[in-house]
């Protein structure tokens, strides 16, 4: 973990020579929530308790540069059952700054998490820690209301004002009182939106509270993106292999991660983002789903989940895990939608 040590100590020293405007890079926005959830973990390792409000303050750190993401971890570590572990903190804004008012392209708040959605990956996260699952520990779910949440989109549509028609409109914006939510629900209501982003409300279109995830990996770091190429050493194969476990674990628990591959992966081998896991039973568009991605990457879909796509040069290894021996791309393949299958149209017998 000396690499995540080495990155916070540079990182911190850097903050402190620049200017106000590069640190506030590094400022999470204060933005209120309700502790809907605390689990045991979060009870050893945090002081926050369930039905209260808070609000999030202090640096944040990601192992990016800032602004890319919706999810930051805080630069100080904390003991949980003798491990040292990292707060990360997903939902809360863009890196801990403000949410946008459209979606992202998987139908959540762009930069920010829909409370249902921040719910799920919680649900998730504590079903794979009880059965032993190699995931980040769950440690707490909140709520942001819809008002706060508003007020965050609110603040962020100053610096995206080319994406509506009148750009100076978009300033009177801070004549509207706080607590005036009706006041400001009408004022972007009534803004025309530009033919370069017609989508740019979309988020406010939903009637939804917002949601955050706070969540302890051993690293906060992940392995880094599919296009790369990875060296074959036993670090990285221990990786994969690791992964592929937890991937195989999860659809025995009844969910498909559709995202499982190196951006997912901790350097430690934790796998995570439990937002694109789908629960096999109770996702009734789950096949959809299946059919309209497999229409998009005109590959035969649970190739394209375990191949080069998502795993770069280390699928092989991620399959040895995931099946516990090694076989080809093909035979893994069917043998991941033969489980998928299985899980789908089985009737639980009481």
């Amino acid at each position: 973990m000396e690499k995540v040590h080495s990155h916070i100590r540079t990182r911190l020293f850097e903050i402190s020579l620049e200017d106000d405007e590069y640190k506030s890079m590094y400022q999470i926005v204060p933005k209120r929530f309700s502790v809907e959830s605390v689990s045991s973990f979060g009870l050893e390792g945090l002081t926050f308790e369930r039905g209260k409000e808070y609000s999030l303050t202090g640096i944040l750190m990601t192992e990016r540069y800032p602004g890319m993401g919706r999810v930051f971890f805080f630069p100080y570590s904390t003991q949980i059952g003798g491990v040292e572990r990292y707060i990360e903190v997903k939902g809360y804004g863009q890196d801990g700054h403000d949410m946008n008012l459209f979606l992202h392209c998987d139908g959540d708040i762009h930069f920010g998490m829909f409370y249902k959605n921040a719910r799920k990956e919680y649900k998730i996260l504590q079903k794979a820690t009880e059965a032993g699952l190699y995931v980040p520990l769950p440690i707490l779910l909140g709520k942001i209301s819809r008002k706060e949440w508003l007020l965050s989109g609110a603040r962020s549509m100053k610096r995206c004002a080319y994406l509506f028609r009148d750009e100076e409109k978009i300033w009177q914006i801070d004549s509207i009182p706080y607590d005036d939510i009706s006041g400001l629900e009408n004022f972007i209501s009534s803004l025309e939106m530009s033919k370069y982003r017609e989508d740019s409300l979309s988020a406010y279109g939903q009637p939804y509270d917002a949601g955050l995830v706070m969540r302890a990996p051993i690293s906060p770091f992940r392995l880094g993106d599919p296009s790369e190429k990875y060296d074959l050493n036993e670090r990285n194969k221990t990786i994969a292999r690791k992964c592929g476990e937890t991937f195989a674990g999860l659809l025995e628990l009844g969910y498909l991660h559709m995202c499982p591959g190196t951006g997912n992966w901790t350097t430690v081998g934790e796998l995570t983002d439990m937002s694109d896991c789908y629960n096999i039973k109770k996702d009734k568009n789950i096949d959809k789903i299946v059919h309209k991605k497999e229409s998009e990457v005109q590959k035969d879909y649970w190739e394209w989940l375990l191949c080069k796509d998502h795993m770069a040069n280390l699928g092989e290894e991620f399959i040895k895990g995931f099946l516990g021996e090694r076989c080809s791309l093909k035979e893994a393949a069917t043998e991941l939608k033969n489980g998928f299958y299985n899980k789908l149209y089985t009737t639980v017998q009481h």
